[in-house]
């Protein structure tokens, strides 16, 4: 058994190195050992700093914290460390075993009003005074948007997931918050102005009870929850006003904490996501049977992966099978199987950009049992090959 966990070590300790020769974000594997701070190495960051004579007990304590987090509930976990830069982490296991914690970070929230230099130097030298020596090096940090954040933590996740090292069974933040993106992004795709308030209030409501009173974990969650809205708006085609805001926010240097009161931040937060979606939302239901179409939705989300079709779909909400075909095309504009196979192949684009995916796994893993047909329906619905798909990211992202 002990050699089994020390090969999953070795793996998962491959794949933070691919990723980062990926993404150009470092990486860091924090054994578990009870989770002490004192086994902990800091950031690539705070190790550069310390070298200069600064402190790093702030990182590992927060290092400890994110990794306590992940190891009690489980999946990936975004925070920010104690200066202001994002990381995210994900448990890896062995069985049952939780061997360690694997961090990427850290990487800066890019802001346009803001120069980069102006940026690391507000975040860095409150507590530490920056020789000249250090300008350089600082350069090379990453800087992303909110929603690409969000997407690269998803990357890093599912990079982890495809070799098995993830434990996926435990109640966690990451899966709770794919559940809320799965109930908001159906409201959205098939709701009223009131339906989609609501989701946004359940949502609110959902990240406040769960945490209680860990005030840790609350901040964290609104912090990715507010990513996860930004990619939402992002996938929308939406202005990036929202996301321009947040970064603004998270990067002042007169915000030394920016989230405050989370209960008020929530509040603002989706009041600001809601007015920007409000013009494409319509007024008012047009018929009950949008609930139902809702609810066939809801099904596809969850199911996507395995053999469904309108036949099941139609037996999951007690209709007839050319009923369902009807309805569907009449309240959502699109027919059945082009809905499922779009849903298919968003998830399918994000598997492509792991590392080491093939395209038969990936058509296996969204549902697809013929990789050939996989391929024909993943061209026509975004114009490219899966492997032109994978190539244009790869160059979006030297370009970068």
């Amino acid at each position: 058994m002990r050699k089994h966990c020390d090969e999953v070590l070795k793996s998962a300790q491959k794949v933070l190195h691919l990723f980062s020769s990926v993404t150009g974000i470092d990486t860091l594997l924090l054994p578990h050992y009870g989770l002490a701070r004192e086994t902990f190495l800091p950031c690539s960051l705070c190790r550069l700093l310390e070298n200069y004579g600064a402190q790093t007990v702030d990182c590992k304590e927060r290092l400890a914290e994110a990794g306590s987090l992940a190891a009690n509930y489980g999946g990936r976990h975004l925070f920010l460390c104690r200066k202001g830069f994002v990381h995210f982490c994900v448990p890896v296991y062995c069985g049952n075993e939780h061997l360690a914690t694997a961090v990427a970070g850290p990487c800066l929230i890019s802001c346009s009003e803001i120069p980069k230099d102006r940026l690391i130097h507000s975040l860095i030298s409150d507590s530490f005074q920056l020789p000249s020596a250090l300008n350089s090096p600082l350069r090379t940090l990453p800087s992303r948007t909110p929603e690409e954040i969000f997407r690269l933590m998803e990357f890093f996740e599912l990079s982890l997931l495809s070799f098995g090292q993830v434990h996926k069974s435990a109640p966690l933040p990451g899966g709770f918050l794919e559940k809320v993106e799965t109930t908001l992004c159906s409201s959205l795709a098939l709701g009223t102005k009131g339906q989609a308030r609501k989701a946004l209030s359940d949502a609110q409501e959902l990240i406040l009870s769960t945490c209680g009173k860990d005030a840790t974990l609350c901040k964290d969650l609104c912090v990715e929850f507010s990513f996860l809205l930004a990619r939402i708006l992002s996938d929308r085609k939406e202005d990036a006003s929202f996301s321009n805001a947040l970064s603004l926010l998270f990067c002042s240097p007169t915000e030394k904490d920016p989230l405050g009161e989370p209960e008020a931040f929530l509040s603002k937060l989706t009041d600001d996501f809601f007015r920007i979606l409000l013009p494409s939302l319509p007024e008012t239901e047009h018929t009950v049977d949008s609930a139902v179409v809702r609810r066939v939705i809801e099904y596809v989300e969850e199911n996507y992966a395995k053999d469904i079709s309108l036949e099941t779909a139609a037996n999951a909400v007690f209709l007839s099978v050319p009923y369902l075909s009807r309805l569907f095309k009449a309240e959502y504009g699109t027919n059945f199987n082009h809905y499922l196979n779009e849903v298919r192949i968003r998830h399918a684009k994000k598997l492509l950009l792991v590392p080491y995916s093939t395209t038969s796994d990936v058509a296996l893993s969204v549902g697809f049992e013929n990789p050939s047909y996989f391929s024909k329906v993943f061209k026509r619905i975004t114009g490219l090959t899966p492997r032109n798909y994978v190539l244009q990211c790869e160059t979006e992202e030297t370009d970068e």
